[in-house]
């Protein structure tokens, strides 16, 4: 069974790296400054969030060893930063039905990855 510990650190890193994934695509919705600098924008959000995804990646699999495992627990982590990053910046809210069972399906990949064999 993998331990529990060696998956928190990276998918803290994973969280991050989707913050700064959201914040390089999005943030053109949020404030004006970035509406016309894409280039911009992904620059200072998408890079650091690319190194900080590598990293992530990196150490999951140290513990993991099943890509497919990572990729899971990485889609997973975003359903937890995705909603609350649309929630706090864009007043847009997380608690519909279907958001919240998307939500609660991420949790339970995320179990099936760490907790099974």
């Amino acid at each position: 069974m993998t331990n529990f510990y060696n998956i928190v650190w990276p998918c803290m890193l994973m969280c991050v790296g989707h913050v700064g994934f959201w914040l390089s695509q999005n943030s053109q919705f949020v404030w004006e400054y970035w509406a016309d600098k894409p280039l911009l924008s992904n620059l200072i959000f998408g890079y650091p969030a690319a190194v900080v995804f590598w990293f992530g990646v990196k150490y999951l699999m140290a513990d993991m060893e099943a890509l497919w495992s990572v990729r899971f627990i990485g889609f997973a982590t975003s359903y937890a930063v995705f909603p609350i990053m649309t929630w706090v910046l864009m007043g847009e809210t997380p608690f519909t039905l279907k958001t919240v069972i998307c939500f609660l399906l991420s949790v339970a990949i995320v179990c099936v990855q760490v907790f099974m064999k």
